[in-house]
């Protein structure tokens, strides 16, 4: 077997930005588990809007998770100099009494205490996106924070 060096090899290309909700959503639906399982996906973006890493956290199936996803990623990203964090909680059962929703009862809150910690360490919590049976939520929109997409590549 002979391996001839092309000369059309080149350097992989870094990725698009993500400086958008549907860019970050793009991301999750790339990094999601078929079927989808319980699962958190996070990433940490520059203020272009570059990232480098995606973090899959398996065994997330209590909605609390979500926080200590986003503390554990908050202080490593802070650390590296990052500015913004995306997450996703993957619920591919309903989590409260409405069998329609992805929201469970407490999540507004959720949304809130991972902001304060995000903050704590430095970077800005961009979104949290809730993919669920019927779809992806956002508690954010839910509590009426206008997005904060506008941290992000300017």
């Amino acid at each position: 077997m002979h391996c001839a060096r092309s000369s059309t090899w080149r350097h992989p290309r870094r990725p698009a930005p993500v400086r958008s909700a549907a860019d970050a959503l793009e991301v999750v639906a790339l990094a999601m588990s078929r079927p989808p399982r319980a699962e958190t996906i996070a990433f940490v973006l520059d203020a272009d809007g570059n990232g480098t890493t995606v973090l899959i956290v398996d065994g997330t199936e209590r909605p609390d998770s979500v926080i200590d996803v986003v503390e554990r990623v908050a202080e490593a990203a802070g650390d590296a100099g990052a500015t913004g964090i995306v997450v996703a909680s993957v619920r591919p059962v309903a989590v409260s009494d409405d069998e329609a929703a992805s929201l469970a009862d407490d999540d507004i809150d959720r949304w809130l205490e991972a902001s304060d910690i995000a903050l704590d360490h430095g970077i800005e919590f961009i979104e949290w996106f809730v993919v669920g049976p019927n779809g992806v939520t956002c508690p954010r929109e839910t509590f009426g924070e206008p997005p904060r997409w506008s941290s992000v590549g300017g």
